[in-house]
């Protein structure tokens, strides 16, 4: 037994410490964002094969796997049950989606289809959408250090985000091409990365007065305002379904090891289609006519 325990131990440890050394490279250069010199292009990213530390992503995804499975975990701990979930879009503003953005992110574009589909299935499934926005006071008066980490836009020509991310800004709206139902949507703002830190929003008040202790999270960005909210969530005991195609960010590494982090502790990763599958189950509705 105490041989097995070690075992498992250090599997866990050599998935944490390749994790680790896997980001620690990717700071130290492993993804390159370089600032074009052309007021119109955008920033270029490089990335070396989708290796870490001379693993794959698929590799290291096989380790985390067989790391769960040796400590007898299920692939999925928690079932969506559409009496007790709530369903979040993180940050789908025109800052971070727009072409124009002042932080744009263009792989969020990709996700606004599986976006769209989840919240079509989790108004069928009488599932609340929530749109939480990032949005500070005037003169960043709330919004403590970040400032210091986004003083510019990364993008040349284009506006400061602190100013267009702040009440009355111009690209605080959710992107156009999503669908909101007003009447029956709920909007949350919040200040910080992460949506549940106290003073950040009242996410945590709304979903424990409507009864959810579960909470299914896309949007961007997966490895800032997504992950900090999901595991800012489980600590509050909220169970965390974590979409893997309806979450984006800067760089495939970046997205991919922050789901290896939030499968390892944080909630459940699953994809679109799984929960559109048990979604559909639940409400007799056809998959396809989600899609």
């Amino acid at each position: 037994m105490i041989k097995e325990n070690k075992h498992i131990i250090k599997s866990i440890s050599s998935v944490i410490l390749t994790i680790i050394f896997g980001v620690s490279m990717i700071i130290s250069g492993f993804i390159l964002i370089t600032e074009s010199k052309s007021s119109d292009k955008k920033p270029t990213k490089t990335i070396s094969k989708e290796s870490i530390s001379g693993f794959t992503i698929d590799e290291l995804w096989t380790q985390v796997n067989e790391t769960l499975k040796s400590m007898g975990r299920p692939d999925r701990l928690y079932k969506i049950d559409p009496q007790k979930t709530a369903f979040l879009i993180i940050d789908m503003q025109d800052a971070f989606v727009a072409p124009w953005g002042s932080i744009e992110n263009p792989d969020t574009r990709k996700i606004v289809k599986n976006i769209n589909a989840l919240t079509k299935i989790c108004r069928e499934a009488n599932i609340p959408v929530i749109w939480v926005r990032f949005i500070i006071r005037k003169g960043n008066i709330n919004a403590g250090l970040w400032p210091l980490f986004q003083p510019a836009s990364p993008y040349k020509g284009r506006k400061t985000p602190t100013i267009e991310l702040s009440e009355n800004g111009s690209e605080i709206k959710i992107w156009r091409e999503l669908t909101i139902n007003s009447e029956k949507d709920i909007d949350v703002v919040k200040d910080r990365y992460s949506a549940f830190i106290p003073g950040s929003s009242d996410l945590e008040r709304v979903l424990r007065s409507m009864g959810k202790d579960t909470i299914i999270i896309t949007g961007v960005g997966t490895n800032v305002c997504c992950e900090s909210t999901a595991r800012d969530a489980m600590m509050l005991d909220f169970k965390v379904i974590f979409v893997s195609d309806a979450n984006a960010t800067i760089g495939k590494v970046f997205h991919e090891i922050t789901l290896m982090n939030i499968k390892m502790f944080f909630g459940d990763v699953v994809t679109t289609k799984e929960v559109i599958g048990e979604l559909a189950k639940e409400t007799g509705m056809c998959e396809s006519e989600n899609r």
